[in-house]
């Protein structure tokens, strides 16, 4: 997490000089500045003065005004928002081990285009790194700096992970079974113009598609009990 940066970075067991806080100051600055929004800003920055022991202030005073005003909320952290962002708040959040890569479903579960951008290279780094999740900081340095992607990271670490009902798993399958229903007339769409222009090797890819879309949203009739 993001958190877990700022303690790297503040990290200095034997204490430090005034130069190296400096520094780590500097550090601390530019690897927060792209964050919008102004709660995730003002936590880490309180966070990061604490760790370096500076007084209040002195680190959000160097990164200027806010940009938005903050959103309304009851506590704390905000509401997942939508299923999308709960699963993105648990991989993000999660301390404990992680499904296999390969249960994992593809990127174009997700609906919202920067939502499945930062799933998919979540995803990518996580089965580069063996099955380790990779630290926020390697997400943001895959994501690049954008500002829309860099907010949507600090806004779903603020995110409450346990919101909603169902686990990771859980979620994931909701996903999967919402992109298969939306999936499923296009797909007979296509089946068809593959029969009228007679494409056999199209058609044949496209119905063992079908095959197995019908197995993944009716397990039971088809027997797979295991059919994601």
């Amino acid at each position: 997490a993001i958190a877990l940066e700022i303690e790297r970075l503040t990290d200095s067991p034997g204490g430090r000089s005034p130069a190296e806080q400096s520094r780590a100051a500097t550090a601390i600055l530019e690897f927060l500045r792209p964050v919008r929004d102004p709660i995730a800003r003002d936590a880490y920055t309180r966070r990061a003065e604490e760790a370096l022991g500076i007084h209040k202030g002195v680190l959000s005073g160097r990164l200027g005004p806010q940009l938005y005003a903050p959103p309304q909320t009851t506590g704390g952290a905000r509401e997942v928002r939508s299923e999308e962002e709960k699963v993105l708040a648990h991989l993000l959040q999660s301390e404990g081990a992680l499904p296999p890569a390969e249960h994992f479903p593809p990127p174009e579960v997700f609906f919202d285009p920067l939502c499945r951008n930062i799933y998919a290279v979540f995803c990518d780094l996580y089965r580069c790194g063996g099955g380790k999740a990779p630290s926020i900081g390697e997400l943001l340095a895959e994501l690049g700096q954008g500002a829309d992607a860099v907010d949507r990271v600090a806004q779903l670490l603020l995110q409450v992970e346990g919101s909603g009902e169902g686990s990771l798993p859980d979620s994931l399958d909701r996903l999967l079974r919402r992109w298969r229903k939306q999936r499923q007339p296009d797909l007979i769409r296509q089946i068809r113009q593959a029969q009228q222009q007679g494409d056999a090797p199209r058609l044949e890819r496209l119905l063992e598609e079908k095959k197995a879309l019908i197995r993944g949203l009716h397990p039971k009739m088809t027997g797979d009990p295991y059919a994601r």
